[in-house]
């Protein structure tokens, strides 16, 4: 005879969960209703609402938008393989009466170049010039850097198409060749597939010479290193002649494992054989009223600096102090809000006492309270997404 329903075990396993449905159904309906509420509340004040949801919005846009700017300029890596490696060599003049740091001149990359052991690899580049070009019978103006092969290298460049700059390329008296930028190529030239292996008429002076185009380099997600429209070899002579002139940027990959410290001391034990190694241009030299020792001087010695230092620059600590602003100024925001809900519900307290004693429950109130706050802090996040956007768009 089967068991008596009423007396089965799992019958009351059946009310328990019946119960629990119900009361999760009335609860529903409850936070339903005290939503409906908080939204009917803020509706009757929208001056206060208006206040806040701006205030915060505003506060949350501007602190998002700095720090995306300072984590992408200052915090993040630089997009090249082996970052941290890469240095600038600068020139360090305390001495000379105007800049007390200049560039490099061509005697420091030879040097350098031929004997530092803490190197991997090393290159040089001069800024950016204008040079006006013919393509395809289109006339138009390049941004054009020199550099020597080793310079894309170092960054981990590829071409989309053709082929890089070599160290063939940099030869004093080889053919001028070119590799045009994949942001110029795309928006200039329409993404010419066959541009590689034309001719560029390019105005040098008063001469014009014919520059054929070898490749096209992908972007490498540095601003710095992609604002050039092309890339023309750097060829420079080892013979000579030398100047004491420091114009290049230098730019230098550690050997694995090899600190900046010791590179550094080995710049400062090579930076001494100047004088004896290049005479002529710091060495002596004969001024009127007497002899000068350039060294000696102007206090000229080479140093070393991360790459990443460089390219960011003095940008780093206004981006850190209005970082700091806005985090300050979005305390004062939240502390202002918090005033205003204080001073709202003193307001809403002869409300909250009449609920209180026609029976409404004080859990009530609290959830309406809390989905008040929700509705204020949602709406301001998406006030403040659409402000961060905005700035990083502009």
């Amino acid at each position: 005879m089967p068991p008596d329903r009423e007396s089965a075990p799992w019958h009351g396993i059946g009310m328990c969960r019946s119960k629990l449905t119900t009361e999760e159904h009335v609860m529903a309906q409850a936070s339903l209703i005290d939503l409906r509420q908080a939204v009917r509340s803020l509706a009757r004040s929208p001056g206060f609402t208006a206040v806040a949801v701006l205030t915060l919005g505003a506060g949350l846009g501007l602190a998002t938008a700095i720090y995306a700017a300072l984590k992408h300029v200052v915090i993040d890596p630089l997009p090249f393989p082996d970052a941290d490696r890469l240095m600038v060599l600068l020139s360090e003049v305390p001495g000379s009466g105007t800049d007390d740091v200049w560039g490099a001149s061509t005697t420091q990359f030879f040097h350098f170049r031929d004997n530092a052991e803490a190197l991997e690899e090393i290159g040089v580049m001069r800024g950016m010039v204008p040079v006006d070009v013919s393509i395809g019978g289109i006339e138009m103006r390049l941004g054009v850097m020199l550099a020597s092969a080793s310079v894309k290298r170092m960054i981990g460049a590829h071409a989309i198409l053709g082929r890089m700059l070599t160290d063939a390329d940099d030869q004093p008296g080889a053919p001028i060749t070119a590799v045009l930028s994949e942001g110029f190529w795309r928006t200039q030239l329409g993404a010419d597939p066959d541009v590689v292996g034309k001719a560029l008429s390019a105005q040098l002076g008063s001469e014009s010479r014919l520059v054929e185009v070898v490749g096209v380099v992908a972007a490498t997600g540095s601003e710095w290193f992609d604002t050039p429209d092309a890339w023309w070899p750097n060829q420079l002579d080892p013979a000579g002649p030398h100047y004491n002139q420091h114009d290049l940027f230098l730019v230098a990959k550690l050997k694995p494992g090899v600190a900046a410290e010791a590179a550094q001391a080995e710049a400062d034990g090579m930076t001494d054989q100047f004088a004896d190694v290049y005479p002529d241009v710091y060495g002596t030299f004969e001024v009127e009223g007497g002899e000068i020792d350039f060294m000696e001087q102007f206090g000229f010695r080479s140093r070393w600096n991360p790459l990443k230092d460089y390219l960011v620059g003095k940008a780093s600590a206004p981006l850190w102090i209005a970082q700091g602003a806005i985090v300050l100024l979005l305390v004062v925001a939240w502390v202002a809000i918090a005033n205003l809900f204080l001073a709202r519900v003193e307001t809403q307290r002869p409300e909250m006492a009449v609920r209180t004693a026609i029976g409404g429950a004080r859990g009530a109130v609290v959830r309406q309270l809390a989905w008040t706050s929700t509705l204020i802090v949602g709406a301001a996040w998406l006030v403040g997404s659409g402000l961060a956007w905005w700035l990083a768009e502009t």
